[in-house]
């Protein structure tokens, strides 16, 4: 009897074993095919960051593999297979990943992604149109940006960004299209940790005066230096026709309005803004010593307006602010063609913007962008210094890519 308990035991036991076994082996197979998905579905989000990463250089791709997933960390490799389909600013993306392949596939997972690319504010200090001409005694922080040829007088520096950008771009393709001056300086510092080049599609005179290490080059065929169509960035016409904008405000008195509809900021007062819109059709001028207290936009002029004797916007000497102000010219045939007139002594923070021509006399210190679609004439003792922290206002459609905005995510 005692024999026959320990045999029946034993098998017990073995059976019992062999049932550990098959479970284990089955629990390692569903480890395995788990962490299979998991890395398949990495792989299809990699094929949508893949995507995105596309999109945001304006390398529209509608549909791609995308190989090798996880090579560089020593993982799983995998393949994405990505499809991309657009209407307008939207972008769907479906991707499905297959590991380790597409062609031998052992677990693959899909992610459908909705994109929405959200209109930004170019990364220049100054985007011009026509041609470009910086007189003497002039410090540009950032990139230039110009359609014609750039004119660079004596003792002109440039200077990096807040981003570490430096740079100076001319999609002309003549003969002479950045003429240097002397005593030229561009990043004295060696201070740029982004871009630090000098691209003209035609000739650079005084090449010399550009310092090692800074990448320049004539007649250059990249994309950098792809003639811009429209440099305005902030919608002009959404701002006059929004319910919000006050049309000929007069802020209490200090500010009349002529019998031919050009305002007029009194000298020696001080303007509230207080974050509001305001649209001056018949042109507007800022006389001496005007404060600006607080954020706002001031828009001026339209296709239909135009003066021989005055410009969309004039601002005259000592004019400041604490806060942040857009000066916009909405269009109109203006005196020289010249959309916005700036005389000494003004500090501007934000845009300047005109689909005509721009003049800035001396002692102007502008922080902003300024986005001429004619010319601009800056005097000497100007300086520009690149910045994106402007107020709040509507932008165009072409204007530059702020980055993509995730709208949905979703496993299929």
């Amino acid at each position: 009897m005692a024999l026959v308990g320990v045999i029946l035991l034993m098998l017990v036991l073995i059976i019992i074993a062999q049932a550990m076994i098959m479970l284990t082996r089955r629990e390692a197979r569903v480890e395995v095919e788990g962490r299979l998905k998991d890395i398949a579905l990495y792989v299809a989000d990699a094929g949508v960051e893949k995507a995105i990463h596309n999109i945001n250089n304006d390398n529209f791709q509608p549909n791609f593999s995308f190989q090798h997933v996880g090579e560089e960390t020593g993982g799983k490799m995998g393949e994405a297979d990505v499809s991309v389909t657009q209407d307008g600013r939207i972008y769907t993306i479906n991707s499905t990943g297959y590991i380790p392949s597409q062609a031998e596939a052992e677990a693959s997972r899909s992610i459908n992604a909705v994109v929405e690319v959200s209109p930004g504010l170019p990364e220049f200090a100054a985007m011009v149109g026509g041609m470009s001409s910086f007189a003497a005694n002039i410090e540009v922080e950032g990139v230039v940006f110009s359609n014609e040829p750039i004119s660079i007088e004596t003792n002109v520096t440039f200077v990096p960004d807040e981003k570490g950008n430096v740079g100076i771009y001319c999609a002309d393709g003549s003969v002479l299209s950045i003429d240097i001056g002397t005593n030229f300086d561009f990043d004295p510092e060696n201070e740029a940790t982004g871009v630090r080049e000098i691209l003209a599609r035609g000739g650079i005179n005084n090449s010399h005066r550009i310092p090692d290490g800074v990448n320049w080059k004539e007649y250059d065929d990249s994309d950098k230096t792809d003639p811009i169509d429209d440099t305005q960035i902030l919608d002009a016409n959404a701002m006059i026709n929004s319910p919000d904008t006050y049309v000929n405000h007069d802020f209490g008195g200090d500010v009349t309005v002529d019998e031919n509809g050009r305002a007029t900021f009194e000298t020696n007062t001080d303007i509230h803004l207080n974050g509001g819109t305001y649209y001056y059709p018949g042109g507007v001028e800022f006389n001496s010593n005007v404060t600006l207290v607080g954020d706002g936009n001031i828009v001026a002029g339209g296709p239909d307006e135009g003066s021989d004797d005055h410009h969309a916007i004039e601002i005259n000497s000592n004019v400041k602010g604490d806060g942040k102000v857009n000066f916009v010219s909405a269009g109109g045939d203006w005196k020289d063609n010249i959309d916005i007139n700036i005389n000494s002594n003004v500090d501007p923070h934000g845009v300047i913007q005109c689909p005509g021509d721009a003049s800035i006399s001396s002692f102007v210190e502008i922080n902003g962008i300024v986005a001429v679609n004619g010319n601009l004439d800056a005097a000497s003792n100007v300086a520009f210094h690149y910045e994106d922290d402007i107020f709040d206002a509507p932008l165009v459609d072409g204007s530059a890519d702020a980055g993509v905005e995730m709208i949905s995510w979703r496993e299929m």
